[in-house]
């Protein structure tokens, strides 16, 4: 699911991609094929990155404008047709993450693509995500590791993460820079780890950090991290499969905190609807702070008080727009949240390509 500047909500899945008008609660297709990931440049086009298609164009109006797939010549080709990830810089240059062809740098204005594989130092041709560093370094997760990518130089280093020997086979599966400059990295089955901010201002030139797991009877090396995000008190959200922390630095110190774990409880209908949680976003709209968070068995919502006192509700789907309707049960995959900037929360299904708005 993607915010675009003028509000609409591209969402992508197995049916395709929809864009979604939260003024008029209208759908507009897009396309029909499976896609993974959806993102608009600068400029207001739309880049679709599908399973097995390559990467599509559209204006945003959804008029195709060009496909790009390893068939065509270089320099206008993408070395694979299943794409992963999708990242515009902040220079307007547009990433291209793909599974076993490597990554791939789209000059938008000049339409020229050069791809980064194994061959060109790459530690691995699969990408899982993105992270641009305040020095400009991209960082590249792939399920080999973590390359640095100097822009300036157009060359790869390949980072060592030095710590407790489970980080060195660690899979890192979602990347948080805080404002203290500290990147926090969720993993798949390793846990949660952070890197200090003056060791990330020295790793292009060594290649080497080091990295401290975070300590919580529940957080260990068998936590699996899905989503680190950030809420108007500047405290953590960490979506995981043992429930959702909260985590509260300590004077605005990301070193040190406290930690509160959301879990189900099958006896309490106001606890989470299940452990395995997806996606977390904070609402920025409500008065009350409100935090929605996706699981694989419903919706849930926390609302705090004028007190801080955290109120869990379970929240029962409904399909509302009668446009490609589909059944919505109070038990769905949540998949992705999205809220948007006046109307409040709206989700997306990974059981449903219905959307819904709260």
């Amino acid at each position: 699911m993607q915010s675009f500047a003028d509000g609409k909500i591209a969402l992508s899945g197995g049916w395709g991609v929809r864009i979604y008008d939260p003024k008029t609660d209208d759908l507009q297709r897009i396309c029909d094929f499976s896609s993974r990931v959806t993102t608009q440049d600068n400029h207001g086009n739309i880049w679709v990155g599908s399973f097995n298609r390559g990467l599509y164009k559209y204006d945003r109006n959804g008029i195709k404008i060009v496909h790009y797939h390893p068939k065509l010549p270089i320099p206008h080709a993408v070395n694979s047709f299943e794409i992963s990830a999708l990242f515009e810089d902040r220079s307007g240059v547009l990433w291209i993450g793909t599974i076993g062809g490597g990554l791939s740098r789209l000059n938008v204005v000049e339409k020229h693509i050069e791809c980064y594989t194994e061959a060109q130092g790459l530690c691995e041709n699969r990408i899982i995500t993105f992270l641009e560093a305040r020095d400009g370094i991209l960082w590249v997760s792939t399920h080999g590791g973590i390359n640095l990518f100097n822009r300036s130089s157009a060359t790869f280093r390949e980072l060592r993460i030095n710590g407790l020997p489970s980080i060195q086979f660690a899979t890192v599966s979602a990347f948080f820079m805080a404002e203290n400059g500290d990147i926090w990295l969720g993993t798949w089955d390793k846990g949660l780890w952070v890197i200090d901010s003056r060791d990330i201002d020295r790793a292009i030139q060594t290649g080497q950090v080091r990295a401290r797991q975070l300590k919580h009877p529940v957080i260990d090396g068998e936590l699996s991290v899905f989503r680190i995000v950030e809420d108007r008190d500047r405290h953590l959200w960490i979506s995981s499969n043992r429930g959702c922390f909260e985590y509260i630095p300590s004077h605005g110190d990301f070193k040190t905190g406290q930690w509160i774990n959301y879990t189900h409880n099958g006896d309490d209908p106001n606890s989470l609807c299940s452990n395995f949680t997806t996606d977390i976003y904070p609402d920025t709209v409500t008065d009350n702070k409100t935090i929605w968070i996706g699981t694989r068995s419903g919706l849930n919502r926390i609302v705090f008080d004028a007190d801080g006192k955290a109120n869990c509700q379970r929240i029962e789907l409904a399909a509302t727009n009668a446009r490609e309707r589909k059944v919505c049960s109070s038990d769905a995959f949540i998949s992705t949240i999205h809220c948007d900037r006046k109307e409040g929360g709206v989700f997306g299904s990974q059981r449903s390509a219905k959307v819904s708005s709260l």
